[in-house]
């Protein structure tokens, strides 16, 4: 069976294999009175020396990799692994016609069949174009495979560009207009920001998704997603909603999302420069690393430079083969409708809320 099951992260000893079967162990006491809300780190000199002393992957592995306890992911030094999400492009040909036959009808713009719309926008309009189906081969609960049609490509900035080829990176990718690619569900791989008291930050290791925030170039204060205030307002975005709904509910089983804290993300300003467009604070399982944190934890602009999942280049990411562009939450203090980003450099720049660019998860989880 491929690494991508989730039961496979579970599998570290015998006593978990019963666990899985109903006979396990239950959790120690310590661990089930373990706080559920934790506040996202503060991002301040001490918190950057505690993690330099005592909660670095580097120098603290708290949890072991081979005990008798049951875990809902695995533990390889700096990385964890858990969750799964359509990832590497299928490029067997029996597998692929093994797949179409299991896919049905093609999906059209008046009628999608049994595939999903993503409904996303086109010059400020949704439509019906870009169609997605989620196949379980193995009958084993789940999910192995997506296949991705599209109609028309998907346009890099959604507000002034129309569908056509020129206008989107899936052709420089090789993902063509009416033809079905499919893509495995396969294992997450999560980079360890921070380790301690029985908790680690993550943000995973490639960009696995693409996405806009919000499709408009408003620049007043408008009604949206059940509030009120700028295109670039993280707390009304389209991307928390998706983070928190699509991909969660896509990328967890049910016992994987037990050990996904709820974390007050601190939304507030962290530079000198006042910024009028920072929002409150939120409540989220998953979120984006804001500026602040994203320099703390990774200093170097190498560090910051990471690949997009095949997946993420069928859905338009902008970038090359080893690099891309991915968005962080901190809104810019002179534009409402800019968010920060990360460029293919490496580099902390700007980016307007209808461009599609690299969504890259972060979370805690309890360990």
């Amino acid at each position: 069976m491929k690494l991508s099951k989730r039961i496979i992260f579970a599998l570290t000893s015998v006593a978990t294999i019963a666990s899985l079967m109903g006979c396990g162990e239950k959790k120690q006491d310590d661990q089930k009175n373990e706080e559920n809300n934790t506040s996202i780190n503060k991002e301040d000199n001490s918190s950057n020396e505690n993690q330099n002393n005592n909660s670095s992957p580097e120098n603290n592995n708290q949890t072991p990799e081979n005990n008798n306890e049951t875990k809902n992911y695995k533990r390889e030094g700096k990385k964890i692994y858990f969750g799964t999400y359509p990832q590497n492009h299928v490029t067997d040909e029996n597998k692929i016609s093994l797949l179409n036959s299991k896919a049905g009808s093609i999906p059209t713009s008046s009628s999608s069949g049994d595939w999903n719309s993503f409904k996303y926008y086109n010059e400020g309009n949704v439509e019906s174009y870009t169609f997605y189906k989620d196949v379980d081969i193995d009958n084993d609960g789940s999910l192995d495979y997506r296949g991705i049609y599209f109609t028309k490509y998907r346009p890099n900035f959604y507000t002034n560009s129309s569908p056509l080829e020129a206008n989107a990176s899936q052709n420089d990718f090789g993902y063509k207009a009416n033809t079905v690619h499919w893509f495995s569900f396969d294992s997450i791989e999560w980079n360890i920001l921070k380790d301690e008291n029985g908790k680690a930050f993550l943000v995973s290791n490639v960009v696995l998704d693409n996405q806009a925030y919000y499709p408009t170039e408003e620049k007043n204060k408008f009604d949206h997603n059940q509030g009120n205030g700028f295109a670039n307002n993280y707390q009304l975005s389209n991307l928390r909603i998706f983070l928190n709904d699509t991909f969660y509910a896509t990328a967890f089983a049910s016992e994987e999302k037990e050990i996904i804290e709820s974390t007050n993300v601190d939304n507030t300003n962290k530079s000198d420069v006042e910024n009028p467009y920072v929002c409150s604070n939120t409540e989220d399982k998953i979120f984006l690393l804001s500026e602040s944190e994203t320099i703390n934890y990774l200093k170097n602009k190498e560090d910051r430079e990471v690949k997009g999942s095949d997946y993420s280049k069928s859905q338009g990411l902008i970038g090359t083969d080893s690099s891309c562009y991915w968005w962080l939450r901190t809104p810019m203090f002179n534009n409402a409708s800019r968010f920060t980003l990360v460029d293919i450099d490496g580099n902390v720049d700007k980016g307007g809320v209808g461009s599609n660019y690299g969504v890259r998860p972060a979370c805690y989880i309890s360990l």
